[in-house]
């Protein structure tokens, strides 16, 4: 699988509208199920080459789907500086291929 560069990269951080919409509506699902509380956790979801996850330290409520951070697989990313701490522990899950979704190898 090619990486995107950091061009191509800021290139579509405007793109996946409907997997920022998801990520937002799982994290949003998560903290009223309590699963989590406040801000921690992160959710992310694979796209073309990484992933998009929630920032780090921002409350749910305040988030809009434009507020997801993509990450490149190389560790590269953009979006909202406080960026993200769960960044490596979901980084490790995509480039290891530990998680499966149909679609994606």
């Amino acid at each position: 699988m090619a990486l995107l560069s950091f061009r191509a990269m800021a290139e579509t951080t405007n793109t996946w509208t409907e997997q920022r919409e998801d990520v937002l509506r799982t994290a949003k699902a998560m903290l009223a199920a309590g699963l989590v509380a406040g801000t921690s956790g992160n959710v992310s979801a694979r796209v073309e080459g990484g992933f998009l996850i929630t920032p780090s330290a921002v409350p749910y409520e305040e988030l809009t789907p434009a507020d997801m951070v993509f990450m490149a697989l190389d560790g590269t990313w953009s979006g909202r500086p406080s960026g993200v701490r769960g960044c490596p522990r979901h980084r490790t899950l995509y480039v290891d291929n530990l998680l499966m979704y149909p679609g994606f190898p």
